[in-house]
Order: structure tokens, then C-alpha cells, then sequence
């Protein structure tokens, strides 16, 4: 149970807070985190290092822009709907991860079409948050 101690003047009051304000822990398994992280927009949003970095190809397919996403404009990914990308009538694609000690690195790699997103994901002792997303789909 937290408490909260707050000292107006001389008088002290203390406040409960709830069991589900505690921060929740984090699964140092990658697998475990990345099941709740792919289905959870909250616990996502909780788990992304905003300004999340993000970069894509310009228009040329020359060069790459970086544009980071903050937190007020970042969006849910439905990491749910990946495992059955192949299935697609269009927009097939194949999902690869290439682990590390402290890295995951999820490849979306396209069957046919030009998509080519990589997502990083970093263990920083505590947590595994989502630090980047490489986009170099054509």
C-alpha cells in the first residue's frame, strides 16, 4: 500500500492510495512484456521513450527524414494483427525479431511490396521500452 503525506501549516493528513495506482513491474522477459506491450495501448504508451524516435525514407527514397513522435501524437500499433500479416489479400508481410541482452529488434519485412519497418526495443535495467522506429519501406 502507497502513502501520501501532505503538510498544509501544521496539519498532516494521510491518504491511501489505491493498490492499482502502484507503478506496475516490468517482466525483464522480452516475450512476457511484449505480449501485454502488443495488446495494451496503456501499458504501449507507458512503455515507449517519447519523443519516440522515428524516421522514413523522403519522397525520392534517397534519404532519411527524421521526425520524432511525441507523446500527444503517438498512436496505439496493434502488434496483434502482425502474426497474421501474411494472410492479407495486399500489404503481406513477415515479422522477424533478433534479440540481444539489452535489444530486441522487430524487422516487418514485406512479401511483394516495398514495406521495410524496424522497430528497436532497449532493456534499461528496470524495463523494456520502445526507443525507435526505422521506416525504409518504398
Amino acid at each position: 500500500m502507497m502513502m501520501l503525506f501532505v503538510s498544509c501549516d501544521d496539519n498532516k493528513k494521510t491518504v491511501k492510495m489505491p493498490i492499482s495506482f502502484k507503478q506496475e513491474n516490468c517482466d525483464a522477459d522480452f516475450d512476457m512484456f511484449f505480449k501485454k506491450f502488443a495488446s495494451d495501448s496503456i501499458f504501449q504508451k507507458l512503455h515507449v521513450k517519447f519523443p519516440l524516435k522515428n524516421s522514413h525514407l523522403n519522397d525520392d527514397y534517397n534519404d532519411m527524414i527524421r521526425k520524432d513522435i511525441p507523446l500527444s501524437k503517438y498512436t496505439f500499433i496493434d502488434f496483434g494483427r502482425h502474426k497474421d500479416a501474411m494472410k492479407n489479400e495486399y500489404d503481406k508481410f513477415n515479422v522477424e525479431v533478433k534479440k540481444s541482452k539489452d535489444s530486441v529488434f522487430y524487422f516487418m519485412k514485406g512479401y511483394d511490396n516495398g514495406i521495410m519497418t524496424e522497430m528497436k526495443f532497449y532493456y534499461d535495467g528496470s524495463c523494456w521500452k520502445m526507443v525507435e522506429i526505422v521506416d525504409q519501406s518504398t
